[in-house]
């Protein structure tokens, strides 16, 4: 039986809690990274409406594990793609067939959209 002061929360944040706990104790396995997926999800499922397609649901869930990612990696200090480097556009296409190879849709995903967002497309192999 809950307790009268007690608001039921949703799973999203209780993940979100376990995914705080995580991070704040270091998190060497990778842990947050699958919870927050797991978290968007959960969100998704909260909030979907009857009638979203399928294809709209799909790219939905995928930026938010996209965003997961991305949460994950400036935790760690990583960024940048903003950068007007002259070397930038370069880097990132390099960076980009890495990702591919390492066979992570989600990383690759981010990769494109920082390509996108520069307005740039992938530059040659040099």
């Amino acid at each position: 039986m809950s307790h009268p002061d007690h608001h039921p929360q949703s799973l999203a944040s209780i993940l979100e809690e376990v995914i705080r706990a995580l991070e704040s104790d270091g998190d060497e396995h990778g842990c947050a990274t699958r919870l927050r997926t797991a978290r968007a999800m959960a969100v998704d499922q909260e909030s979907a409406r009857a009638d979203q397609h399928d294809d709209d649901r799909s790219v939905d869930q995928f930026a938010r594990a996209m965003k997961a990612k991305l949460a994950t990696a400036r935790a760690k200090g990583r960024g940048g793609w903003q950068n007007e480097e002259a070397s930038m556009h370069q880097r990132l296409s390099d960076m980009l067939r890495h990702h591919v190879d390492k066979g992570d849709p989600v990383d690759v995903a981010n990769f494109c959209m920082f390509l996108h967002q520069r307005c740039e497309g992938i530059a040659p192999v040099r």
